[in-house]
């Protein structure tokens, strides 16, 4: 039993800190508000209640996730063209790929948009399990075909390699997958588990009670392979090295960011700028204000005047007036960003 099949390598970590970044931009305004602020700081003077508001107004322009799709568009607007020399059971299978529906070119595409938005993803062949069939017949009537796994950034934990015959290969592979169980007579639940895949044999580990009680990861499946190859191939956005690939517009995810919080602070001047400020000269600790079409306000004081603040066509100290409206503006507002 060990904690540590579960935990990714520290180049794997490295990788990730970006990856959190560009997941918060391909969801959308809906996760870059969940993120809150980590990439919408709060300002040192503003409320909590004026930034949660501002928070919750602030939206995204999609340019990372725009600029991702369409990039990804360019390779597949045509279909694949299969080779002549491709086997035709072969060409059988690439009608469904992935025994999921999807066609080389579905999943080509969805591979590729993962390697431009994160930088690595992989393919990984795999088979589903033989149940007693002997013969190449037995496995055609049993549905049983290799097939291609697409492997997400997120899923990859962990290697080990190794230089044989003059190149780099896996000697250990470990991958997180969840895993669909039941869950009372109508429901599922998903189960986390790492595969770790070597040459010639495989292992499952889940999360379980132990002796003392604990949970721990453990051991719940393994078995062994006809091959004597890790069957994954690495796709990358930008390769650094083996297994190591970046985003190849993380700098466009940066400005993206930066976008949204000038996008956001544009918003909120914007509103404060366009809710006129009320200015009142003597009208009494008596007078009650309401303001509205509906309203009248009397004042008993000959000097009593009321009135919205506003600039001037030809104001004879521009700037300082403008200072002076806009610093009262914010003082009134929720932000009372201005010092």
């Amino acid at each position: 039993m060990t904690d540590a099949v579960r935990q990714q390598s520290s180049v794997v970590s490295a990788m990730a800190e970006d990856w959190t970044l560009i997941d918060a931009l391909m969801g959308g305004t809906k996760t870059m508000r969940q993120a809150g602020k980590r990439y919408l700081p709060q300002w040192p003077a503003e409320e909590q209640r004026s930034y949660a508001a501002r928070l919750a107004t602030a939206t995204l322009f999609p340019a990372y996730e725009r600029t991702v799709s369409v990039l990804t568009g360019k390779p597949f607007s045509k279909p694949i063209t299969i080779g002549e020399d491709v086997p035709a059971r072969i060409k059988g299978w690439l009608e469904d790929v992935d025994l999921q529906g999807r066609n080389l070119d579905a999943f080509g595409s969805d591979l590729c948009q993962g390697a431009l938005g994160y930088g690595l993803q992989g393919i990984l062949v795999d088979c589903p399990p033989n149940r007693g069939a002997k013969t190449k017949a037995d496995e055609q009537k049993a549905g049983l075909r290799p097939y291609f796994v697409h492997v997400r950034h997120d899923n990859i934990l962990g290697w080990k390699t190794a230089r044989v015959g003059g190149s780099i290969v896996l000697t250990q592979l470990r991958l997180l997958e969840l895993v669909e169980a039941p869950d009372g007579e109508f429901a599922v639940k998903m189960i986390e588990q790492v595969r770790v895949l070597e040459p010639g044999k495989w292992t499952t580990w889940r999360k379980g009670k132990v002796a003392d009680g604990t949970e721990s990861w453990v051991q719940a499946e393994n078995g062994t392979t006809t091959i004597g190859v890790i069957p994954f191939v690495p796709i990358y956005g930008k390769r650094k090295d083996f297994m190591i690939g970046t985003a190849p517009m993380i700098e466009l995810a940066h400005a993206n960011v930066e976008h949204w919080q000038s996008k956001s602070d544009q918003q909120t001047i914007l509103h404060v700028a366009r809710v006129p400020v009320l200015f009142a000269k003597d009208i009494g600790s008596e007078t009650q204000l309401k303001i509205g079409s509906d309203c009248f306000i009397s004042a008993s004081s000959k000097d009593a005047d009321l009135n919205i603040l506003s600039i001037p066509a030809k104001p004879s100290k521009p700037v300082g007036y403008l200072s002076s409206i806009l610093k009262t503006a914010c003082a009134k507002s929720a932000l009372n960003c201005w010092s």
